[in-house]
Formats: structure tokens, sequence, C-alpha cells
């Protein structure tokens, strides 16, 4: 039996970092597909995110601070 991966709702983007995601794209796919509250996103999936300059930008270095860690 295979765990299911969490919904985007479930990580509370929003409150906790204070953007917004918008929409998704499949690794390799062309076209930008809505990001709903349910949807499930995966590793090699491109974001568009919405949100003050600062708050984007700060967002966009989190996986850095990860790759620092290890």
């Amino acid at each position: 039996m295979r765990i299911s991966d969490p919904p985007l709702a479930s990580f509370d983007i929003k409150r906790e970092y204070g953007v917004s995601v918008g929409a998704f794209r499949r690794d390799g796919e062309g076209s930008w597909d809505i990001a709903d509250q349910d949807v499930t996103l995966c590793a090699n999936d491109e974001i568009l995110i919405a949100g003050s300059p600062r708050e984007v930008e700060d967002f966009s270095t989190l996986d850095e601070e990860d790759d620092e860690e290890d």
C-alpha cells in the first residue's frame, strides 16, 4: 500500500511564506495547469507563485537553504 502525497492545501504556503501557488507545469510538459488546493505537486514540477517581490524572493531561496544543510 502506497501512502499518497499530501495535497497543496496541507502545506498552508500562503500563511507560512506569504506567497500563493497559482499554476504548475509537469516536468517536460508545455502547458500550465491551475494549482488548486487539491493538487499534489511532484519534485520536478515548475510552479508559478504570486506575492510581494520580497516574499517571492525569500520563497525562491528555500531550496538553496536545504542544500546548504546537506
